[in-house]
């Protein structure tokens, strides 16, 4: 372990690129990174060898201590089998997809890619709910932030695929998530921190993208359309559905019967974008729908005419002639 990027110090990488040996330095702080080294028998062409490790991560020291003690005391093999079995087994969920049965005809590369993209979007997940856009920090190096946040349209856009794959648990906890972060007037900011937290934008606040809005309400909408738990919908009806389709109703310009300027989906121009009306249309699209299965016809009414008119307004008004 040593600085790193810091008063001409580029790393510990460096110092083992130089001559392939670490001084073994085992703490600092501030910029720092660290290099791994290990010594191995000579190997002969076409041989290779199998190294063990693990990473520990924790709260508070104490517990890192406790948890690394007790992977030494179960053996690197109890480690591995307890994390490749829960996720076989939790990727094995798709068998209950009705197509399924098919599956196994799709070419081997096809079927490793949906089932490393599964493991991927969960591992985007965090406990509370929220879906960061990628735990990637090379983006630091250009913008300094980075992309550990919850954008609601990408969380939204993945509770449509978790949904999709059968995974209604899952998506259950970000419509938890949804609800506790919904501002009062009934939309959603930018993007936020995991815990939930207003997390840091570079317009003037409140800096609207209403596809931000719509997509969330449209997935709820989806994943009744699929797992029909009235349970999930019951619950996040007058936390989610009415807040967010009476404010998209707000949002909708009198005289265009578009959605009014919002910023676009790159957050690089306010206007009137035909992927951001569409998002609108479905989200109250949807509403209609969800009040309708559970009896609110007087809501129902309402969006149903919002949808109509706005999908009329893009038909008649977002094209290139």
């Amino acid at each position: 372990v040593g600085t790193a990027e810091w008063k001409g110090l580029e790393g510990t990488w460096r110092d083992m690129e130089n001559d392939a040996s670490l001084s073994g330095n085992i703490v600092s702080h501030g910029s720092v990174d660290s290099t791994l080294g290990w010594t191995l028998p000579e190997l002969k062409p076409g041989e290779s060898a199998r190294i063990h490790y693990w990473i520990v991560l924790g709260k508070k020291y104490c517990s890192v201590l406790q948890t690394h003690k007790q992977e030494k005391k179960v053996g690197r093999n109890a480690l591995f089998y307890h994390n490749f079995n829960f996720w076989s087994s939790f990727i094995e969920r798709v068998s209950v997809l009705p197509e399924f049965s098919r599956i196994s005809q799709l070419p081997h590369n096809v079927l490793k890619c949906f089932y490393r993209s599964l493991l991927a979007v969960i591992a985007h997940m965090d406990i509370t709910g929220s879906i960061i856009a990628s735990c990637d920090s090379d983006i630091k190096q250009f913008g300094a932030d980075l992309y550990t946040y919850c954008w609601p349209r990408d969380a939204a856009w993945v509770c449509l695929a978790l949904d999709r794959a059968r995974y209604h648990h899952l998506t259950s906890e970000t419509f938890e998530f949804f609800s506790k972060i919904i501002t009062p007037r009934g939309n959603f900011l930018h993007k936020y921190t995991p815990a939930g937290d207003f997390g840091s934008t570079w317009h003037p606040v409140p800096m609207i993208q209403i596809d931000e809005t719509g997509l969330p309400l449209y997935a709820l909408y989806n994943n009744w359309e699929i797992a029909k738990s009235v349970w999930t919908t019951g619950r996040y009806y007058r936390t989610l559905v009415i807040p967010t389709a009476s404010y998209l109703i707000k949002s909708i310009d009198a005289e265009t019967g578009l959605p009014i300027p919002s910023f676009d989906l790159w957050e690089e121009r306010k206007g009137v974008y035909t992927y951001s009306a569409c998002t609108v249309y479905a989200g109250l699209t949807g509403a209609y729908e969800l009040s309708r299965s559970l009896g609110d016809y007087d809501s129902a009414d309402m969006w149903k005419k919002a949808s109509d008119r706005i999908r009329k307004s893009i038909l008649e008004k977002l094209y290139d002639k």
